[in-house]
């Protein structure tokens, strides 16, 4: 993440269209009410499956793969959300250009977290990887049409409608703005964090950094007893 560059954000974001970009392309995704009092700042991957599984325990209710000293704080969150106490804004940090694309389209989509996790647990097919290969490692990389493809077979027409799906790919200055805002949040983050270190999820809970679903969820009980 280090050596990526703003300046790079055309490379990273493809082929891509100019246009102007307005603050509210470039706000993080969001799961609460507009005005809630309280809102907390997460950072994430969009392959990260337990910020999937975070953000469906809180969106949803249901418990995915909180440990059970954390299910009481779960629920709490979970009514918070559900109360418009609190509002949860998304961060995607980009490793890669696909990153990206994958940003714009979970926020294109008509459930932006069922997009997150169809996209995470088919990540193989659309995302660049790198695995342990005998005494090396491989990376086998996905070109960028077969990526789109993918991502497209995933996600439309259900979650994004099939003559809107480019449309999501597109605005080399929207792309721009995501990218800074997102670095942004996550240089923030490896600036409290130790050894500059940030593992996901993590999320800015009353200005204090917190990483791993369960540190969070008791992190937001404790700051809504506060209130």
């Amino acid at each position: 993440m280090r050596g990526t560059s703003l300046v790079l954000v055309a490379a990273l974001f493809g082929a891509a269209v100019s246009g102007p970009v307005s603050a509210q392309q470039a706000e993080p995704l969001g799961y609460g009410v507009e005005d809630a009092p309280n809102r907390y700042a997460f950072l994430s991957l969009v392959t990260c499956r337990h910020c999937v599984d975070l953000y469906a325990t809180i969106r949803d209710g249901e418990v995915h793969g909180v440990p059970v000293l954390a299910r009481e704080a779960a629920a709490q969150a979970h009514q918070a959300l559900e109360d418009g106490r609190i509002r949860l804004d998304v961060y995607f940090v980009h490793q890669s250009r696909k990153d990206l694309w994958a940003d714009l389209l979970v926020r294109c989509s008509a459930d932006p977290l069922e997009s997150h996790r169809r996209l995470q647990l088919a990540e193989s097919h659309w995302r660049d990887v790198t695995f342990r290969h005998g005494e090396g490692f491989k990376r086998v990389e996905i070109p960028a049409a077969r990526a789109v493809k993918v991502m497209r077979a995933i996600l439309s027409p259900d979650l994004i409608a099939a003559d809107a799906f480019d449309g999501c790919l597109q605005g080399e200055a929207r792309a721009a703005e995501v990218v800074k805002v997102s670095r942004e949040r996550y240089e923030e983050a490896r600036s409290e964090a130790a050894d500059a270190t940030v593992n996901f999820p993590a999320a800015f809970i009353d200005g204090e950094l917190n990483m791993g679903a369960v540190e969070i969820l008791h992190a937001i009980a404790d700051d809504l007893a506060r209130r």
